[in-house]
């Protein structure tokens, strides 16, 4: 069996900040947050790890939360690609929108 290659082509054109966090997600049809990594961030989308596979086109909503404030995204995979070294999925999302609350 080939080995496959878990390497993404870059194709964004924002910088992007390296933060390599955890984070909490929802599909758009859950109630419940799940967790995963957020690998880095750019004023136009994020790259997601998730221990589960989604198909390209899901909406996700990413919180962040820090002590008594919390970032929500609402973001759009328009990537994806399986990390078999890791054994995760990494997601290539656009930001469609984002808020700011204190908790």
């Amino acid at each position: 069996m080939p080995q496959q290659n878990t390497q993404v082509k870059e194709q964004r054109c924002s910088k992007r900040m390296s933060i390599g966090e955890t984070v909490e997600f929802r599909s758009s049809n859950d109630e419940e947050f799940r967790t995963a990594t957020m690998v880095d961030f750019s004023e136009a989308g994020m790259l997601l790890l998730m221990n589960e596979e989604h198909p390209v086109d899901s909406q996700f909503e990413v919180r962040v939360n820090k002590e008594d404030e919390a970032l929500y995204f609402n973001v759009k995979c328009i990537r994806s690609a399986p990390c078999a070294d890791i054994d995760m999925y990494g997601y290539g999302c656009t930001i469609e929108k984002h808020r700011f609350t204190t908790v």
